[in-house]
């Protein structure tokens, strides 16, 4: 089988060489209840773009996970291959465009069945986003949502083996909030 968790790893570094390097900063954790919640600080070097963390709420049924270069990793419980990623960039060099990102990703993803612009008008945390699915020839799934903070690209990246996969992880995602 394939592994679109290497593929989506190899988006993530191809995002890499088109907008920057990958920051990847201490995250400090609180918990509360049956949820945590993950406060993740960027360090952003342009004087355009001012510092953001960002928030997410991660259900108690999920575990943190090898960083291995993102921002946060976590996987639910049960299920020790469906993952939730995120990271931000330091560079302002890319389009924010549903083309951009797809372009990227089918000249990059040789394993990908289709890679489709599901929304360029989404919203996450307040600002805009672009949200991408890649599907693989393995029957297995990615979702990528590009979100850009005030010039700064933050990507949120979904890996699943089934739709609800997806599901659980765009919940978690989708409780983003960016602080400046």
């Amino acid at each position: 089988m394939t592994s679109f968790k290497r593929a989506a790893a190899l988006s993530a570094i191809l995002v890499v060489s088109a907008c920057g390097n990958v920051s990847n900063d201490e995250a400090e954790q609180t918990e509360t209840g049956q949820i945590q919640s993950e406060t993740l600080e960027s360090d952003l070097s342009t004087e355009e773009a001012a510092d953001y963390s960002v928030s997410i709420d991660v259900p108690s049924d999920w575990y943190e996970s090898d960083k291995a270069g993102f921002d946060y990793q976590y996987l639910w419980d049960g299920n020790d291959w469906d993952d939730i990623l995120a990271q931000d960039f330091n560079d302002q060099s890319y389009d924010f465009t549903g083309d951009f990102f797809r372009d990227l990703l089918e000249s990059n993803l040789p394993d990908a069945e289709s890679i489709t612009v599901r929304d360029d008008s989404a919203e996450l945390g307040g600002y805009p986003a672009i949200i991408i699915d890649v599907t693989y020839t393995t029957d297995s799934y990615t979702s990528l949502t590009y979100v850009d903070v005030d010039g700064h690209l933050w990507e949120f990246t979904v890996n699943a083996q089934t739709q609800e996969g997806i599901e659980r992880g765009e919940d978690i995602n989708d409780t983003a909030t960016f602080t400046p």
